[in-house]
C-alpha cells in the first residue's frame, strides 16, 4: 500500500460531521463569557483532558482550508471562535492563570495535568497565527510553572508493578522539552533539558538499563536508571495486567513531541527514542492489520475507545520517523471502522449507540471518550496536511513484521501469529486468564473478557480473578500453558455480605498445536465456598455480534444452524445444541471431546462491560459459546465441580467433516487427571494430558495404533507397549505429545 492512499481528507470529513453533535456538549462559563468549556468544566483531570481534546479538534478543523462549512454548519471563523474561547477557558482555568473551573478550583500542577497539554499542542500549533500576545503570554505562564513543578516536585520513580510510571514520565519529559522549544530564554532551561533526560530514560524502561553504559545528556544510563518499567520482553504491567493499550499511549506522547519538533525544524534527542523500535515490534505483533488492536492482555475500559485512539499519533510516528510502510493499511482499515460507527449513530457523534450505558451513567466518561477519538483524528487530519501525505516515505530497514511469536513470563502469556491464525493466553490480564484464537486477520471475531476460560460469576457489582499459579512452554509453532485463578465476586449487593471473596477455582491447559491450525483445552471450575451465583459458563468463548458486523452471525452445529442477531433486535436467546460441535462465520470450529453438549448464548443487552467501578457500562453485544451455561441464580456448594470439560479448537470450513471422520477423544480420567486427542491439520494426532491435583500422578492410559508419544512440551518419548502408555504427570500441569503410529 503507498504510503499517501490515505490522506488527511479522511480525518477532516469525520470531524467535519462530529462537530454539529459535540456542541450540544459546550458551555460558555457564567463567570467569564469569553470563555467556553467542553463538557463538565472542572478541575478533574478527565474533564480538563477533554477540553484539551475538543479544543484541538476545533482548532484543526478551523484552519484547515479544506473544510466544508456547510457540513460544519457554522463558519471557520465561528468554529475558530470557539477554539479560542475553550484554549481560553484551559489557559485562565490553570493554577497560573486569572480564572477558575467549573467546581471553583484550578487545574494543573500534577502528575497528569501535562497529558493534556501534550494532546492539544498540534492544535496550539495549527491556530497559532490567531492567538493573542496576552494567550502567548498566558500559554507561557502555564508551561513554565508546569515545568518548574515537574523538575521540583514531581517524585521520579519507575517500577514493573509499584510505581509502574512509563507513560507519565514520558508526557513530563516531553512537556519540560516542549516549554524550552517553545520559550528558548527560559530561566531554567538547562534545569528543565535535565529533569526531562531523567524522565525519558525512565519512561520505556527495561531491567538491563540498570547496566546501560550509554551516554545521555553527559551521564550515562545506568546513572540516570531508576527502574525498569517495562519487562526484558517489553511485557508492561500497567493498572494489574499485561497492558498493550498503555505501551500505545507511550509510543503516542513521544510522537506528539516528534511531530512538534519536526514542525519546528528541530532534531529530537535520542533520549525520545530509547527503545521505541523494539516496543514497537511488539504492539505491531498485537495489531490487526485493518488498524483494531489484539488486546492478548484484556481490557477494564470501553472496546474501541481510548487506547485504540492513541494508536493514530504512534503509526504516524512510525511512518515518518522509522519508515514503517504497512501504516496507511493500519489508518485505512481504522477510519473504515469509526466511519462505519458513525453511520450507524446518524447523530454526527462517534460512540453514541454503542456507549448509550456510558451516556446514561456517566456523560462525565462519554465525553471523554468522545473527546479522545476527536483529538486523534485531528492529529491524522493536521500532520498528514502540512507534511504533505507522507509521500516522501520509503520503506526503513528492519521494519518489524505483524507476524511471530512471543512469550512474556512475567504475565504468564504467550501470542502466535502467522498468516493463517492469531492464537493467545494470558494469565495476568485484566479479569485474570484470558485467550483468543481465530483466523489470523479476523478482528470482528476477537473478544478478550474472560474469553476460552469459563465464568462462575457472583452477584456483585463487578467480578474480579485472582492468580493462584501458571506455567507456560513455549515449542516452535505452538505453546502450552496450564494454571489456576480464583473468581472474586467484588461490591456484592446483599446487606451484610463481605465486601469481597472467592467464588471458584478455575483449572485451565491450554495448548496451541504446532499444526498451524488447532487448539486443545482441558478446563474446570470448582466452587470454594457455598453461593448462589449469578451465571456458570464453561469454555465461554465471546464472538462479538455488534455494529462492526452488523449485527449478524452464522452459526452450523449437528443438525442445525441459526443467524443470531445481535444489538437492539436481539431478544436474549439460549439455544440448547444438542451437539459436541459448532462452526462459527464459516472459518472456525469448537468440538467438545467430554463434558456435556453445546449451547449458544445471544443475551439481550450488551454484556462487555468495562470492570473499574462498581456500576458496570457496557460497550459491545456478544454471542456466547458455551457448556453447562446457568444465567439465573443458583445455589452451588463448596466443593461442587460446576463443570469439567475437553474441547479442540480449529480453523477452517469443514466442521462437519472433521467430526465425522477424526472427532477428538477423551483419554478414561484417571483420579485427577485428563486428556484429550485431537487430529491435527498436519495429518498428525496429539495428546494433550493434565493434572488438575497437587500431587504427581502415575497413570497407565489406552491408545491404538501408536507405538510411542513423542514430548512436544517436554523432551521425553514415551512408549505403547500393547495399547497402553505409563507416565507420570507432575502436579497441576500438563503435557503435550504427538502420536507416532504403530
Amino acid at each position: 500500500m503507498k504510503t499517501n492512499s490515505v490522506n488527511h481528507l479522511d480525518y477532516l470529513h469525520l470531524l467535519e460531521h462530529w462537530v454539529s453533535n459535540s456542541r450540544q456538549y459546550l458551555t460558555t462559563a457564567p463567570w467569564d463569557n469569553s470563555i467556553k468549556f467542553y463538557a463538565e468544566g472542572t478541575s478533574c483531570h478527565w474533564p480538563m483532558q477533554t477540553n484539551c481534546n475538543v479544543f484541538a479538534a476545533y482548532s484543526v478543523l478551523a484552519n484547515d482550508p479544506d473544510m466544508d462549512e456547510k457540513v460544519v454548519g457554522m463558519s471557520r471563523e465561528e468554529l475558530a471562535d470557539d477554539a479560542l474561547a475553550l484554549l481560553g477557558f484551559i489557559l485562565k482555568g490553570h493554577k497560573s492563570g486569572s480564572g477558575m473551573c467549573g467546581d471553583g478550583d484550578k487545574i494543573g500542577l500534577s502528575w497528569i495535568s501535562p497529558l493534556g497539554y501534550e494532546r492539544m499542542m498540534h492544535g496550539v500549533e495549527a491556530i497559532w497565527e490567531r492567538l493573542t500576545p496576552e494567550m502567548i503570554n498566558n500559554l507561557r505562564n502555564m508551561l513554565v510553572m508546569e515545568s518548574d513543578w515537574h523538575t521540583d516536585e514531581l517524585p521520579l520513580v519507575a517500577g514493573l508493578h509499584i510505581n509502574n510510571k512509563p507513560e507519565s514520565n514520558i508526557w513530563s519529559a516531553c512537556l519540560l522539552r516542549r516549554t524550552v522549544d517553545m520559550f528558548p530564554d527560559v530561566a531554567r532551561k538547562n534545569e528543565y533539558l535535565e529533569r526531562a533526560a531523567d524522565l525519558f530514560v525512565n519512561g520505556i524502561s527495561i531491567p538491563s538499563d540498570a547496566e546501560c553504559e550509554e551516554i545521555i545528556r553527559g551521564k550515562k544510563v545506568s546513572e540516570r536508571n531508576v527502574g525498569a518499567n517495562y519487562c526484558e520482553t517489553y511485557s508492561l504491567d500497567h493498572h494489574g495486567y499485561l497492558n498493550v493499550g498503555y505501551m500505545v499511549i507511550c509510543l503516542s506522547n513521544l510522537a506528539m513531541y516528534y511531530f512538534s519538533c519536526k514542525k519546528r525544524g528541530i532534531e529530537p534527542p535520542a533520549e525520545v527514542f530509547r527503545h521505541v523500535k523494539e516496543l514497537w515490534a511488539l504492539v505491531k505483533k498485537c495489531t490487526f492489520r485493518d488498524g483494531r488492536l489484539m488486546r492478548i492482555g484484556g481490557d477494564t475500559r470501553a472496546r474501541y475507545s481510548y487506547c485504540q485512539d492513541y494508536c493514530i499519533p504512534s503509526w504516524l510516528m512510525m511512518l515518518d520517523k522509522f519508515g514503517d510502510t504497512d501504516v496507511p493499511e493500519l489508518e485505512s482499515g481504522w477510519l473504515k471502522q469509526v466511519k462505519k460507527e458513525m453511520d450507524y449513530n446518524a447523530d454526527g457523534s462517534f460512540m453514541s449507540k454503542r456507549l448509550e450505558t456510558f451516556k446514561e451513567k456517566s456523560l462525565y466518561y462519554y465525553t471523554r471518550l468522545e473527546g479522545d477519538k476527536a483529538s486523534t483524528l485531528s492529529m491524522g487530519a493536521y500532520w498528514r496536511r502540512i507534511y504533505n501525505e507522507f509521500e516522501h516515505v520509503e520503506r526503513g530497514e528492519n521494519v518489524p513484521t505483524f507476524t511471530g511469536s512471543w512469550h512474556g513470563e512475567h504475565h504468564g502469556s504467550n501470542l502466535v501469529r502467522d498468516d493463517i491464525r492469531s492464537v493467545s493466553f494470558c494469565w495476568e490480564g485484566a479479569q485474570g486468564a484470558t485467550a483468543i484464537f481465530q483466523p489470523a486477520e479476523r478482528s470482528d471475531l476477537t473478544e478478550w473478557q474472560r474469553n476460552l476460560t469459563g465464568e462462575v460469576l457472583g452477584t456483585g457489582g463487578t467480578q474480579a480473578r485472582e492468580i493462584n499459579f501458571h506455567s507456560e512452554k513455549s515449542f516452535p509453532g505452538g505453546f502450552l500453558t496450564s494454571g489456576s485463578i480464583f473468581g472474586v465476586n467484588k461490591h456484592p449487593l446483599g446487606e451484610g455480605e463481605p465486601g469481597e471473596y472467592r467464588v471458584a477455582d478455575y483449572r485451565n491447559i491450554f495448548a496451541a498445536l504446532p499444526d498451524g491450525k488447532t487448539a486443545m483445552c482441558l478446563q474446570s471450575a470448582t466452587m470454594t465456598r457455598n453461593l448462589f451465583t449469578a451465571k456458570v459458563s464453561g469454555i465461554s468463548w465471546k464472538i462479538p455480534n455488534d455494529i462492526f458486523n452488523n449485527f449478524k452471525r452464522n452459526y452450523i452445529w449437528e443438525n442445525g444452524e441459526t443467524e443470531a442477531i445481535g444489538g437492539p433486535k436481539s431478544v436474549g436467546k439460549i439455544l440448547n445444541l444438542e451437539s459436541k460441535w459448532i462452526k462459527v462465520e464459516d472459518c472456525m470450529s469448537l468440538h467438545l471431546a467430554y463434558g456435556g453438549d453445546l449451547q449458544l448464548y445471544s443475551p439481550a443487552e450488551r454484556e462487555i462491560t468495562t470492570c473499574t467501578r462498581i456500576i458496570s457500562m457496557s460497550s459491545l453485544y456478544c454471542d456466547e459459546i458455551c457448556c453447562g451455561l446457568e444465567t439465573e441464580s443458583k445455589l452451588h456448594l463448596l466443593g461442587d465441580k460446576v463443570y469439567d470439560l475437553g474441547y479442540v479448537l480449529r480453523l477452517g470450513a469443514d466442521a462437519e467433516e472433521y467430526q465425522k471422520e477424526t472427532p477428538p477423544q477423551q483419554i478414561r480420567n484417571n483420579g485427577n487427571c485428563r486428556g484429550i486427542i485431537a487430529h491435527g491439520a498436519d495429518g498428525r494426532n496429539y495428546l494433550l494430558i493434565g493434572n488438575f491435583g497437587g500431587e504427581s500422578q502415575d497413570i497407565e492410559i489406552e491408545i491404538e495404533n501408536c507405538k510411542s508419544l513423542h514430548g512436544i512440551s517436554e523432551s521425553v518419548e514415551i512408549p505403547v507397549y500393547n495399547g497402553k502408555a505409563a507416565m507420570t504427570v507432575a502436579p497441576e500441569s500438563g503435557m503435550l505429545f504427538t502420536l507416532i503410529p504403530a
